[in-house]
């Protein structure tokens, strides 16, 4: 024939594997082809092989190809085409632009180097990693951005480290974890914590040992504190008993307010000096008060006899002469100062 070019498709040779059906001896069960499988020039044509089969009842296709540029292709789709290796394990195509392997994935490396990388498309919006159950649950998100999701809430949840430490996610915005956290570093809060309502903290139980939140209401002990709570309002903090009652007030303006009067509140310094409100606008202490500086008094104060005779009482049978006397004279001197003596 003549000398004519040949063209992509064109069939250069075929490999026919037939048998007899019953009827005739001609049958094709398979066969392997060559083509064309690009632009032909002079002394240069691309070519590519076909293996075709034949299914049950069906007719010859496609089956697997090897390109001119040496790429091995299987056309078909679905889970009973694709790659067999070892009699069990398979790899195919289910959808588009998916590859599904039904069996585990073993990566087992031999030098120092990355030992898989997943690497998205740079227009790419939807997720790199995805991860679902067998109901089509989304459990785990790797997103273009780097954000890795586990849409997934409640106990059952989150992430488990260790076999013991769990975090998840309780409910809208809220991270949470059932057992202790350790924090070496400095820990930012950007708005109030919550652990039940409206608190700012809940000390449930007594602390551990080497930091503990400690509040004592009725004297110095190291009993159970549950039932105390430290609760942030609009304007203040404040340390609630277990009956509802506020013990202390710190406000945003920086004061510190104790709203229980009598010797038992107040303020407690070095486990014996104490502060308190005994009466209306009356700041007490039944102890000593040394000042090195300047005690500068706004008003004028008033005293009653009974509070003289009770805030100083001599014994003079126990009293030496210079001793009396010395008493005498600071006696007069805080005559003077209250306005008792001129």
């Amino acid at each position: 024939g003549s000398n004519v070019l040949v063209v992509d498709g064109n069939r250069l040779g075929r490999i026919r594997f037939q048998g007899a059906d019953g009827n005739d001896f001609n049958t094709t069960a398979a066969e392997i082809m060559v083509e064309v499988d690009g632009t032909a020039s002079l002394n240069d044509i691309p070519g590519v092989i076909v293996l075709r089969t034949r299914t049950a009842g069906g007719s010859l296709s496609d089956k697997l190809l090897v390109t001119a540029a040496g790429q091995v292709q299987v056309p078909i789709t679905g889970s009973g085409a694709g790659l067999r290796i070892g009699g069990d394990v398979d790899l195919f195509r289910s959808a588009a632009n998916i590859l599904t392997i039904p069996d585990s994935v073993l990566i087992d490396g031999t030098v120092d180097e990355v030992q898989l990388t997943v690497q998205g498309h740079s227009t790419q919006t939807n997720f790199v990693i995805l991860a679902e159950n067998s109901a089509g649950t989304d459990l785990l998100t790797l997103a273009t951005a780097g954000q890795l999701a586990l849409p997934v809430t409640g106990s059952g949840a989150g992430l488990l480290l260790g076999g013991d430490v769990q975090l998840y996610r309780s409910s809208a915005n809220i991270l949470f974890t059932p057992d202790s956290l350790s924090v070496t570093g400095i820990l930012r809060v950007g708005t109030f914590l919550s652990v039940q309502g409206n608190q700012f903290c809940h000390a449930a139980a007594t602390g551990n040992t080497g930091g503990r939140l400690r509040i004592d209401v009725t004297g110095d002990h190291d009993a159970n504190i549950a039932g105390y709570f430290i609760d942030g309002f609009t304007d203040n903090l404040r340390i609630i008993d277990s009956a509802g009652k506020t013990d202390a007030v710190f406000t945003f303006e920086g004061r510190l307010e104790i709203p229980t009067t009598g010797v038992g509140a107040g303020i407690m310094i070095g486990g014996d000096a104490q502060w308190y409100r005994s009466a209306a606008n009356v700041f007490r202490t039944p102890d000593s008060v040394i000042i090195d500086g300047t005690l500068e008094v706004g008003t004028v104060q008033t005293y009653t006899a009974s509070n003289v005779s009770t805030d100083r009482t001599y014994d003079a049978d126990a009293t030496t002469t210079d001793e009396l006397a010395d008493i005498l004279g600071t006696l007069i001197a805080d005559l003077r100062t209250i306005g008792l003596v001129n």
